[in-house]
């Protein structure tokens, strides 16, 4: 979990939303952060059913709540990724893309392949996959020449 991470406002929306302490829920979001870098380095947790979700986050409870309380607090984007190819994407995790370990991203790059990311649009929200984009430092202003006194 990045730092800052556990006392964002967000933790303690779902910890309130599925009904455990803080420190439960960071547990929770921890086991999720690694169960999505290793079996869905994409950031796809739909590719999985709820109750495996569940199973791996170590939740006792019914894994709908679980899953509504994820998305309800937004650390987890419902998605239907159909219309753009990504048949089978219905959750991911919020902005993986940016969020994704390097040890991750380096994997999926061997691979040829990148987080998959939600892309805003006048009709909705779909699914797409993310472009990786180089960002440079833009170009220093040259200096004046000095004038001569």
């Amino acid at each position: 979990m990045k730092r800052g991470a556990p006392s964002h406002p967000k933790v303690m929306e779902l910890a309130e939303a599925l009904g455990v302490s803080r420190v439960t829920a960071i547990g929770h979001l921890e086991l999720l952060f690694h169960f999505t870098a290793q079996y869905a380095p994409k950031g796809d947790i739909g590719r999985y059913s709820d109750k495996r979700i569940a199973a791996a986050l170590e939740w006792r409870g019914k894994p709908e709540k679980l899953i509504s309380a994820l998305v309800a607090t937004k650390w987890v984007d419902t998605c239907s990724g159909a219309s753009k190819g990504q048949v089978g994407v219905r959750l991911l995790v919020h902005d993986w893309a940016d969020h994704a370990d390097r040890s991750t991203l380096q994997r999926l790059s061997r691979h040829g392949e990148t987080p998959i990311k939600p892309d805003q649009q006048d009709t909705g929200q779909v699914c797409a996959q993310s472009e990786t984009k180089k960002r440079t430092p833009p170009e220093p202003e040259p200096e004046p020449e000095p004038v001569p006194v």
